[in-house]
């Protein structure tokens, strides 16, 4: 799943699979990328957890702590660079 400048992705899984979601991005200069990943509980309602990713750091993990099945992630930027998250297991 690539997530560009501005756009929204969706992802559902089966079961509480992933215990966080990784990011890792390059920006140059002042540029900021910034990342809405909402993550969805199996009881109902969403973990929202707002990040960024800069030039000084590039990196973010968003833990997963409750039961999930699935998650949103919105760039609320417009820096030209793809984003991949990474889903490790559990």
């Amino acid at each position: 799943m690539q997530i560009g400048p501005g756009e929204t992705a969706g992802m559902s899984w089966n079961g509480d699979a992933y215990s966080s979601i990784g990011f890792l991005a390059d920006p140059q200069g002042a540029d900021v990328v910034a990342l809405r990943v909402a993550v969805h509980r199996i009881s109902g309602g969403y973990d929202v957890t707002e990040v960024e990713l800069t030039n000084a750091a590039p990196k973010a993990v968003v833990r997963v702590a409750n039961p999930s099945d699935g998650c949103s992630i919105a760039r609320k930027d417009q820096v030209a660079i793809d984003i991949v998250p990474n889903f490790a297991p559990r």
